[in-house]
């Protein structure tokens, strides 16, 4: 018996020299213990399933044509249907084109070699609306050209330095020649001018050495600067009693020009636009003229006929040499 009291008191010696620290943390470790509450699991939220519809379509692939040229060459806009449309360089025969919507198309180029050409009026199953500008530029085969009634304008230098064109039939339906159309053509010697056109650009006709006679008609109102310049053979211009304005150098170096009679109606001729027609000898200007610019007739030295406007009221003076040219007849 003496021999357990003497064991107990040993124990509870140690026990109370042990830390008080190591007691208290023994101590919290049981309360923890028996404050765990095990409590029902939580259920995970369940993700409602994404709406396909609402996403934005993919849009659908682009299938091309098999005579399409995969260089793309153009976007095109529509605001009406606001939408976006590639258009891409297509061929048929020995055209090229573009589609201009769902409907009309716009010819860009020519690649082949015939002395006769007709533009079709319809390629790949759209109209023909116009031409593009240089399409048949420099082109040293072509002797006609004949362009479908679908045509309402055409490039600038559509037909430029096409050395053997001749003839070219342009359909009623176009307005205006543009600049440099058919400049340096010099085989052309004539061309009929359709009822319908109203202006010929800047340089139309420029250098076409062989035309020897032109004929407006009552429609055209304007002839612009260089529009007949260097036309060496041109021997006669009839005008048509549409005809408003000649521009600047119009007629410049027509050497060949000997009389000029233009039809009641025109109203203005501008500076240089006769300069160095040294064949002329006759000008019958009608009573409508009101305005001539100074220098208009420069260096025609072989004027020996002039008949002067009624109503011709003003000079549009120029400057030259530091003198100041009150008179279209100098020179």
């Amino acid at each position: 018996m003496k021999r357990y009291i003497s064991i107990f008191l040993t124990c509870a010696m140690l026990l109370s020299s042990l830390p008080a620290s190591v007691v208290n943390a023994a101590n919290e470790d049981e309360a923890k213990n028996e404050a765990i509450v095990v409590g029902p699991v939580e259920q995970e939220t369940e993700i409602p399933p994404v709406d396909e519809s609402t996403e934005a379509e993919e849009p659908e692939e682009v299938i091309l044509p098999p005579n399409v040229n995969k260089k793309e060459i153009e976007t095109d806009v529509f605001s009406e249907r606001t939408e976006s449309i590639v258009a891409f360089a297509l061929s048929e025969g020995d055209f090229t084109y573009k589609v201009l919507n769902g409907t009309y198309c716009q010819i860009l180029g020519y690649t082949g070699s015939d002395a006769e050409i007709t533009v079709p009026s319809e390629i790949g199953g759209y109209i023909v609306q116009s031409l593009g500008a240089e399409v048949f530029r420099n082109n040293s085969a072509v002797e006609k050209v004949t362009l479908p009634d679908t045509i309402e304008s055409v490039g600038d230098a559509l037909f430029r330095g096409c050395s053997k064109l001749k003839e070219v039939v342009l359909p009623s339906s176009m307005t205006t020649i543009p600049g440099y159309t058919f400049a340096d053509c010099v085989s052309m010697e004539s061309f009929t001018f359709a009822e319908g056109l109203t202006t010929i650009g800047d340089y139309a006709f420029a250098n076409c050495k062989s035309l020897e006679k032109i004929e407006l008609s009552n429609t055209v109102n304007n002839i612009n600067y260089y529009a007949f310049s260097n036309c060496s053979a041109l021997t006669t211009v009839t005008t048509g009693s549409g005809l408003r304005v000649i521009g600047e150098r119009a007629f410049a170096n027509c050497t060949s020009l000997a009389e000029l009679d233009f039809a009641e109606g025109l109203t203005t001729i501008y500076s240089y636009a006769f300069e160095n027609c040294k064949g002329l000898t006759s000008v019958q200007l009608p009573d409508s003229v009101t305005t001539m610019s100074a220098h208009a007739f420069l260096n025609c030295s072989s004027i020996s006929e002039v008949h002067f406007p009624l109503s011709w009221k003003t000079v549009l003076g120029k400057y030259n040499d530091d003198r100041y040219i009150e008179t279209p007849f100098t020179g």
